[in-house]
């Protein structure tokens, strides 16, 4: 397979230390001129990625031979190891996250440590050698959903199964990254809003190919974190994306965002789905409660109101201790 060439741009720095590719959006962003070379490095930029996204688009990495697939992840990752789209606040939240119990320890029995509930051991990851929406098959993350029956669209179940869902509490306000599915389509959710109307006002700043090609990088990142995949290496595009950013978060003396928030595909993009880098959480997220459910039928959960049905409530947390989640029964 021949891979698009990666310009030099790409490797430039500052005295400093400072991305050059970053300075120039920095300054576009601030609405300060840029110098002629700047000007002819920037089209050289814009000209690279459109280049790089026709390539991906037509690029399925399950048709691929297994060689070809790690030079595809380690070529994507060269060309998104920056990131210059717009984060956005959120606050004051519940999420939640539900787990198949017979996942965690193989059997149908109740989940007895916190651990359980939260992203799994990454030699859990690795043995399993797949890749997640958000994750390669080397990096554990933490997904969860803004709402109850949004986290149960994303399990795979059986009747009479025990799943386990946990509430999870934000503790203080931190910037995700929302990679929507289309500025045209319209959530009710105020962040979402919010990065709307700030691409609009970033419209407004900057000329028209840069702004016309983080729409186009944005479009193809929402495709990519929204698509139906049924080869898991389908998700190479998205995972390598999130795995590069999450790193340089980590590495940031002040991150510049907490995680990411796409589109649920189980929910017919109803409602939205967030994953974090356990490193990144810290005292930003923190597990509040759980609830234990067998399931009678397997159905749909998607209902219009939100509810889960069809199951019995067979235990609930009432505490944490030393690592071990507290029962009522």
């Amino acid at each position: 397979m021949i891979l698009p060439k990666i310009i030099d741009i790409k490797d430039q720095f500052t005295s400093d230390g400072f991305p050059y590719e970053l300075l120039l959006w920095d300054k576009l962003n601030k609405g300060i001129e840029l110098g002629l070379s700047e000007n002819n490095d920037l089209k050289n930029l814009i000209d690279f990625y459109y280049e790089q996204i026709s390539f991906y688009n037509k690029t399925v990495p399950s048709n691929l031979q297994k060689e070809d697939i790690k030079d595809l992840e380690t070529h994507f990752r060269k060309v998104f190891n920056i990131s210059f789209l717009l984060s956005n606040g959120i606050h004051s939240n519940i999420f939640y996250r539900a787990v198949v119990n017979r996942d965690i320890l193989r059997m149908n029995e109740r989940l007895q440590l916190i651990s359980h509930l939260s992203n799994p051991p990454e030699e859990i990851i690795r043995s399993k050698g797949v890749y997640g929406r958000a994750n390669t098959p080397n990096n554990s993350v933490l997904y969860v959903s803004v709402d109850e029956a949004t986290t149960m669209t994303e399990l795979i179940y059986e009747a009479g199964d025990l799943i386990t869902v946990s509430r999870w509490r934000q503790e203080k306000s931190f910037n995700i990254l929302p990679i929507i599915l289309d500025f045209k389509y319209v959530y009710q959710q105020d962040y979402i809003t919010r990065t709307i109307k700030a691409y609009e006002l970033l419209r407004d700043k900057l000329k028209t190919p840069a702004y016309d090609l983080m729409l186009a990088i944005h479009k193809f990142l929402a495709n990519e974190f929204s698509k139906v995949v049924i080869n898991r290496i389908d998700y190479l595009y998205s995972a390598n994306f999130a795995l590069n950013f999450f790193n340089n978060e980590v590495e940031a003396i002040k991150p510049s965002f907490i995680g990411l928030l796409y589109p649920g595909v189980g929910c017919d993009y109803k409602n939205f789905n967030l994953v974090f880098d356990p490193r990144l959480i810290g005292d930003n997220l923190r597990l509040i409660g759980a609830k234990e459910i067998r399931i009678k039928e397997k159905f749909d959960f998607r209902t219009s109101d939100g509810t889960i049905n069809k199951h019995d409530t067979t235990g609930i947390v009432t505490g944490f201790k030393h690592g071990k989640l507290i029962w009522n029964n």
